[in-house]
């Protein structure tokens, strides 16, 4: 169970995320993304990540930089 997961920064290039890697994560609000939305749409999810697929995606994401 992963309830202290908040958020979560992904790199463009992930292909699949495996079944249930983030069941129980119930406060995934975030997901930051380096791709587009696009690209996260080509992405793979199997089933058990319904909390990452209802986290808020935010694409272009560049980790250091502000991205407001």
């Amino acid at each position: 169970d992963c309830y202290r997961l908040y958020g979560i920064y992904v790199e463009k290039g992930l292909e699949t995320v495996e079944e249930n890697a983030f069941y129980g994560c119930r406060n995934l609000r975030d997901l930051l993304y380096s791709g587009t939305e696009e690209d996260w749409e080509n992405v793979s999810v199997a089933d058990g990540n319904d909390c990452l697929l209802d986290a808020k995606l935010t694409p272009d994401y560049v980790l250091g930089e502000d991205n407001e």
